[in-house]
């Protein structure tokens, strides 16, 4: 049944009491009438979005605990700079908690709560490495590393752990951190600031049952295939787990800023800005250059002149003695010389540049709160606002099919396969508008003024009261903070004139 009756002006009266009296069977066998099985249906309706709210509630809570909106900053920030961003979780990690209890004697004692709850962080995107054959998403690649760096101190404080192997780990200590094969820059830079750490890394990738084995992992059957967890440390296996999800999905969501064809890495302003920026660059060097030559003029002193002091420097006042053999020089003996800085001319060169900088990349000044030569009239401004804010729409838009959609799906099936209420469990479908509407309300905002002044006139049947809360919360205000109370809307109507 349809959410909302469907409009019928076209049926004879007689049909729409027929279709009204039409049975219908249920899933469970039993016959009933067409009002009662959409009866049934709204009140079904009812219990499913009271469980997804609660199911939406939990999965906030726990993405509130990780402090996911930091995590998704640092992501947003790689995206620009680097040109991609990463994102990691859900992945279970152990939580303390701290619990006062007074007990029958008065006494307050301290209860420390552990619990494996799902997180999310950001991963630098410089180490993370997709199979090459995974085309534009991660997701089609047959594994997928992640690399990290531990101090020897946190490596022995795995020993001991469920699932780590301590003879691997010791052979780990004993051979001490490795150093990396690769001599590339970032690297080099790795070199420097992880030096004395253990290279570890996290390898996502099906594995047979008999390997999964050998390394400590049970799997009952050993002639299948299970998506594993495997850590490494200087070659060794030192842990093997099965994955957490069952579907076996990487619990990595990668963000590209622009898109590339081929490839999940996208490109960044940084990249898109070289030409730009080359321009700009050597504009700029060549104004200051210029600048410093032409600072001061060049003094020419003709041949036959010598200065009274002896000393051949300019100061003011100074004189200067023609020889008697400079056979008497027409023009003055001592002139000078203005090079011209061009900075008009280097200064366009370096407009022009700032201006290509707004076209390759599609950040105009206007985004960053300069007008420029904007015409300053209401319908030039908002033409202009409006246009401005499709780059931040199709960053949001970006945002939420790249990560909040596929991220917040994981984090619904570690609900489904571990959630502990029933009462939050069912057949949801994620729609994410998050990012996208937080765009949208702004845009709304600066609308909410003049719907305020349209709603005063009764001809429309609008209530200013609605409008006026909807515009407090554009506004990050709380509505209900400016109601009046029962006694101060009592006293109000009191005062009013009672018409005849």
């Amino acid at each position: 049944f349809p959410d909302e009756a469907t409009p019928q002006s076209g049926m004879a009266p007689e049909a729409q009491q027929q279709q009204a009296n039409t049975m219908l069977q249920m899933p469970n066998g039993s016959m009933v009438s067409a009002q009662e099985a959409k009866a049934a249906f709204e009140k079904m309706k009812a219990e499913a979005s009271r469980k997804a709210g609660k199911a939406e509630q939990r999965i906030d809570d726990w993405l509130t605990e990780c402090q996911s909106n930091a995590e998704m900053r640092k992501v947003i920030d790689d995206a620009v700079k680097l040109g991609s961003g990463v994102i990691k979780g859900p992945v279970p990690v152990n939580r303390k908690s701290s619990k006062w209890q007074r007990g029958d004697d008065g006494v307050a004692t301290l209860t420390i709560i552990e619990e494996i709850k799902p997180a999310s962080f950001r991963v630098d995107p410089w180490n993370l490495f997709p199979d090459p054959a995974c085309g534009e998403s991660i997701h089609n690649g047959a594994y997928i590393f992640e690399r990290d760096f531990l101090t020897g101190k946190k490596i022995q404080a795995l020993r001991g752990l469920p699932g780590y192997i301590d003879a691997q780990i010791e052979k780990c200590l004993e051979e001490g951190p490795k150093s990396l094969a690769e001599s590339d820059g970032k690297t080099a830079l790795y070199n420097r600031s992880t030096k004395d750490q253990f290279e570890i890394w996290y390898i996502y990738v099906d594995i047979k049952a008999e390997e999964l084995e050998a390394a400590g992992c049970d799997c009952g059957d050993s002639k299948k295939s299970f998506p594993a967890i495997l850590t490494m440390v200087n070659d060794h296996v030192i842990r093997a787990s099965l994955n957490p999800m069952d579907s076996g999905e990487f619990p990595y969501d990668v963000i590209p800023f622009k898109r590339r064809p081929g490839m999940p890495w996208g490109m960044g302003l940084g990249r898109q800005l070289r030409t730009p920026q080359r321009i700009v660059v050597g504009a700029t060097r060549r104004l200051m250059d210029n600048a410093g030559l032409g600072s001061g003029p060049q003094i020419v002193v003709r041949r036959g002149v010598e200065p009274e002091n002896g000393i051949w420097e300019i100061s003011p006042l100074k004189i200067w003695i023609e020889s008697e053999d400079s056979g008497g020089q027409a023009t003055s003996p001592v002139t000078s010389v203005v090079i011209p800085m061009l900075q008009a001319e280097l200064t366009n060169i370096i407009q022009f540049g700032m201006k290509m900088a707004e076209d390759v990349t599609g950040m105009p000044m206007l985004l960053q709160g300069q007008q420029g030569k904007a015409p300053d009239t209401v319908g030039g401004m908002t033409i202009l606002n409006n246009n401005a804010n499709a780059v931040l729409r199709r960053v949001a838009r970006l945002f939420d099919s790249s990560i909040t959609e596929p991220h917040i799906r994981r984090y619904y099936a570690w609900l489904m396969e571990y959630g502990e209420d029933e009462d939050e469990k069912g057949d949801f479908q994620i729609v994410a508008r998050g990012s996208t509407a937080l765009i949208e309300r702004d845009l709304q905002s600066q609308e909410m003024v003049n719907v305020l002044a349209l709603c005063l006139n009764p001809a429309y049947k609008k209530n200013p009261a609605k409008a006026m809360d909807e515009y407090l919360k554009s506004r990050r205000f709380d509505p209900a903070a400016f109601d009046y109370t029962e006694e101060e809307l009592a006293q109000i109507q009191s005062q009013q004139p009672q018409p005849p």
